[in-house]
């Protein structure tokens, strides 16, 4: 799950917000991002092609689910996120909704993520937590000092945190907790180089080369480890394994998700949403590497 306040539920039906008219991309053609997408289908294609077509068809099953359902403050983080990469105006459409569920949670930490206007109320933010011995901490925790590093700061006892009693093999944990050295060295936050590396090898051992007859779960923890991996920036070979992998569970309706009888809502709303954020981030890296 994309941070700790994103833990999934079950979310009730309810109208959905009235919402704007779309905005109209600003961005030039060439170097820049967004990148604006579609979703018409082709046959044999590139695989940067196949991408855009797989992300735009993500955003088009995120808008129509919160057309009836409402989704948990991550979609905000998320939505934004792959709209920042890749957009279409399903994705313009999601994002405008995602926002509008989160707007009453004004003072949300976490905010700072996707709202560049966020200012928390004063004395709000402290980094005096510590580690319980021989226990863990939520991780938004972690998020939060990474998000606001520059004013916290960062703390070499939180690395540590990080890099040792967090971790839990290649799971959710060692996935937030890569995100968190991502964050923080966005804002230009000394983190540990070396670990970095270190978690982005253990979510890559514990990821299968492909998914056999998965849950929802098992393709939302593919694609969040496929996801921090790509934002820690290491060889590409890798996510050319993983992302054909994670299209190959897409669904018609655009979603990424294997339905069962007694399964929350919001997983397959959440895991669309992370396989959608993992290969934009795959796209931005070929591309930034000349490759696309």
């Amino acid at each position: 799950m994309l941070a700790g306040i994103l833990l999934m539920g079950c979310v009730d039906k309810m109208p959905a917000p009235e919402l704007e008219p779309l905005p109209e991309p600003e961005w030039t053609a060439g170097g820049s991002w967004p990148v604006e997408i579609d979703c018409e289908p082709g046959g044999p294609e590139a695989p940067e092609l196949a991408v855009r077509r797989a992300v735009c068809g993500g955003g088009n099953y995120l808008n129509d689910w919160m057309q009836g359902d409402r989704p948990h403050f991550d979609a905000a983080i998320g939505v934004s996120a792959v709209n920042d990469l890749l957009t279409s105006p399903s994705w313009r459409a999601a994002e405008l909704r995602a926002l509008e569920y989160v707007a009453s949670d004004a003072n949300n930490l976490m905010r700072v993520l996707f709202d560049d206007d966020f200012e928390r109320e004063p004395d709000r933010l402290s980094n005096g937590w510590a580690i319980p011995a021989g226990g863990k901490v939520p991780v938004d925790f972690v998020l939060i000092e990474a998000a606001h590093c520059a004013d916290l700061p960062w703390r070499e006892a939180t690395s540590a945190y990080v890099c040792g009693p967090m971790r839990d093999q290649g799971g959710y944990e060692t996935a937030h907790g890569l995100w968190a050295f991502t964050i923080a060295a966005d804002r230009d936050c000394p983190v540990s180089g070396a670990c970095v590396a270190e978690l982005a090898r253990e979510l890559a051992a514990a990821q299968p080369a492909s998914l056999s007859d998965p849950s929802t779960l098992d393709v939302d923890l593919f694609a969040e480890r496929m996801l921090m991996v790509a934002r820690a920036e290491p060889a590409l070979d890798d996510l050319r394994v993983w992302g054909p992998e994670l299209m190959r569970h897409q669904r018609d309706d655009g979603g990424f998700y294997a339905p069962a009888a007694d399964e929350k809502p919001y997983y397959a709303f959440h895991a669309t949403m992370a396989a959608s954020w993992a290969l934009a981030e795959w796209y931005r890296r070929e591309r930034e590497a000349g490759n696309w």
